[in-house]
């Protein structure tokens, strides 16, 4: 993470969504087959998409003196949460909830 880091060339895409039905990656659906071969923890890299998500928000003047809580519906694999430039959260867990 780089707080300086130029993200204006980035695409946007609908939240909520995945990324794969956004053109990023390819969707798995693995009701038949497994898509690679099965060797836990280990995940084919050039399968394993990794992305980047990038969201700017004010917080109200009035929550200064509040616990407020970021909630992520679902994450496939996992996750490293910054708020200004500090990691303030990790979780994994694919397509489970996750407060920080």
């Amino acid at each position: 993470y780089k707080p300086d880091y130029d993200t204006s060339g980035w695409n946007k895409i609908k939240v909520p969504s995945n990324w794969e039905l956004e053109g990023y990656g390819t969707p798995i659906y693995t009701n038949v087959v497994y898509p690679f071969p099965k060797n836990p923890p280990f995940i084919p890299h050039d399968i394993n998409s990794v992305g980047s998500y990038k969201r700017h928000f004010v917080t109200p003047k009035n929550w200064e003196d509040k616990e407020v809580y970021l909630h992520f519906g679902a994450v496939s694999g996992a996750m490293y949460v910054y708020l200004n430039g500090q990691m303030v959260g990790y979780s994994e867990g694919s397509k489970t909830p996750a407060d920080g």
